[in-house]
């Protein structure tokens, strides 16, 4: 049996107490400093479905908010027109 490995680090807009999560919306550690996490760790919770396609999903979105912060080109960060 195996199963997608979910919710082991989980993303959370609450900054600070009990709900707060170690990664912020943008996928980056609060306690580490350009570390970012983009797989289906992030989810609050398992979906109870295949996540393949919301990990792709969210994964791409992520990735994608990343390059443009570190200025890549528009094409390079993969918009809409990079599919």
């Amino acid at each position: 049996f195996s199963a997608p490995q979910m919710s082991s680090c989980r993303m959370s807009a609450h900054g600070g107490g009990r709900f707060a999560g170690p990664v912020k919306p943008n996928g980056e550690c609060r306690e580490a400093a350009n570390l970012y996490v983009m797989d289906g760790s992030i989810l609050p919770t398992s979906l109870g479905i295949n996540p393949m396609i919301t990990i792709m999903g969210l994964s791409h979105m992520l990735a994608h908010q990343l390059a443009t912060k570190l200025g890549a080109p528009a094409k390079a960060a993969g918009g809409a027109s990079g599919w």
